[in-house]
């Protein structure tokens, strides 16, 4: 493993494939400052090979003139080796792309968590610390980042499971019906059981650690529609501790709970992973916070039924998964599982 404090001759290589949506040029814009990484290649359709990178975004003088003058490659084309690969494919064929990149030997971070065959699903606060157990694959592999609600799940629960156990905990995606009052409703997708559980099951070994105490006995989440763009991601958690714990002792776990990459102090981390707040959800939303990678909780109080209910959101223009992406490929560089 790296020591926390290590420099660069030159920048990691990377390639994106993908470039021509939001998400990829957020994550180019994103990266066009990083001081680690250095966009080598851009990937996209045949219909976009050959143009430059200014001429399908249009903002020229917004990006370096390197990035600008990138000539776009065709996924078809002869793949080159790049140490990292940041995938924001999201059609039917993007598993196939990626695994074409992994196999030549990139690690290759995809945006999908629906993604069918990672071998990791990352979130470096949460489960980061698991990777001193991993053992790299020869070749190139496959991570996932997973959404912002997942996100939200994962973190707002492990330092609750690490503190006190967790013996029920159940998710109820919310959304906003309006901006000025900030109005919300639940919001849930119809998925099918065995995809349900499948889901469940993907987040609770995200949050799963060696100490027995650290395991959540039941989860049910109700998973949300389709996310509206720049439109915050908002999810109640109901939730029965396995100690008895009192308000203050649950916000002083959330105050005092960080990962790798704190520890780190990786260039895409937020100072402290979650933020509770007591103002309304409106001045809540009004400014992001801590880079715009950390998650807000508010709203906690007790509940008859069950010990207690929260919220927690990601403000609208938080960096969300793009960023997420990047912080999972500086911890996976960081603990030496990249070599360029």
């Amino acid at each position: 493993m790296m020591d926390a404090s290590f420099y660069f001759r030159d920048k990691i290589p990377v390639a994106i494939i993908g470039v021509n949506s939001d998400l990829g040029k957020r994550l180019i814009d994103l990266l066009n400052a990083h001081p680690w990484f250095q966009i080598a290649a851009l990937y996209d359709t045949k219909e976009l090979a050959g143009q430059f990178y200014h001429e399908i975004i249009q903002k020229e003088g917004i990006l370096s003139n390197e990035i600008a003058s990138i000539k776009i490659l065709s996924y078809d084309e002869p793949l080159h080796h790049y140490p990292l690969v940041f995938s924001v494919l999201d059609s039917s064929s993007a598993e196939f792309i990626e695994l074409h990149f992994a196999q030549n030997g990139s690690t290759v971070l995809s945006v999908r968590d629906s993604v069918h065959s990672p071998i990791l699903l990352l979130v470096g606060e949460v489960n980061g610390s698991n990777l001193d157990e991993w053992k790299k694959p020869k070749d190139g592999y496959l991570v996932a980042c997973p959404s912002d609600f997942i996100k939200g799940i994962t973190l707002s629960l492990k330092p609750l499971i690490q503190d006190f156990g967790v013996e029920m905990a159940c998710v109820h995606p919310l959304q906003v019906l309006s901006e000025k009052t900030v109005e919300i409703q639940e919001s849930c997708l119809s998925l099918s059981s065995q995809k349900k559980k499948e889901w469940e099951l993907k987040i609770m070994n995200l949050l799963h650690c060696d100490s027995s105490h650290c395991l959540i006995e039941s989860l049910n989440v109700q998973w949300p529609c389709q996310q509206e763009r720049n439109h915050p991601c908002i999810g109640k958690v109901c939730v029965k501790l396995k100690t008895e714990a009192s308000p203050q002792a649950i916000l002083n776990s959330w105050q005092h709970f960080s990962g790798e990459p704190q520890a780190f102090h990786l260039p895409m981390a937020p100072l402290h992973p979650l933020y509770y707040v007591e103002q309304d959800l409106q001045s809540v939303l009004a400014h992001p916070l801590d880079k715009g990678m950390a998650m807000i909780l508010t709203k906690l109080h007790s509940d008859s039924s069950i010990d207690y209910q929260f919220i927690f959101l990601s403000h609208p223009s938080s960096l969300g998964i793009a960023g997420t992406a990047i912080l999972n490929a500086e911890l996976l560089v960081k603990k030496g599982f990249v070599y360029w």
